[in-house]
């Protein structure tokens, strides 16, 4: 079986991933779903040396920038990537993946894990409260943070002035 493709693929999606963060970082806990007709994402990443973590949504927001064309563009590039990524699966004769976690370090460290399970909730927003208490908040602890200092709270005070 030649996965020269499906190497390729994953590699531009992490590739990807990584252009859209637009700070210094040393980690990102993606999070990404194959809904087979449409894919799905979200990823927290981590600032270089920091407890601090922010989430792709609100980064924008947390370090004061305007998302940009670019930026929507990668979104669309990350999501097809996933697809494809799927897609790749198929013709290989495997079981497409439903979701993937995909935890990248900027050592070169790199962990891929793909679920198999059917998605219970329409949206992957549904399953980012899960993935944040299982892969991010004991990464922000282990970290030092603290929740008087976390960027989740700029978020709320942007928002809930």
């Amino acid at each position: 079986m030649d996965t020269t493709k499906l190497e390729t693929i994953t590699q531009q999606l992490i590739e990807k991933i990584i252009e859209s963060v637009p700070t210094d970082w040393d980690k990102v806990m993606f999070y990404g779903e194959n809904r087979g007709d449409h894919a799905e994402y979200f990823y927290y990443f981590f600032r270089k040396d920091s407890p601090e973590f922010l989430p792709d949504a609100e980064m924008h927001y947390i370090l004061d920038l305007e998302p940009t064309d670019f930026y929507h563009e990668q979104k669309d590039e990350i999501n097809n990537l996933i697809l494809k990524l799927a897609g790749e699966f198929k013709a290989l004769g495997r079981e497409p993946f439903t979701t993937m976690k995909l935890m990248i370090d900027d050592a070169g460290g790199l962990d891929l894990i793909y679920g198999y399970d059917g998605l219970r909730y329409d949206r992957a927003a549904d399953y980012e409260l899960k993935f944040t208490n299982k892969f991010v908040v004991p990464e922000w602890k282990a970290r030092g943070g603290r929740p008087e200092k976390s960027a989740m709270r700029r978020v709320f005070e942007l928002f809930f002035k």
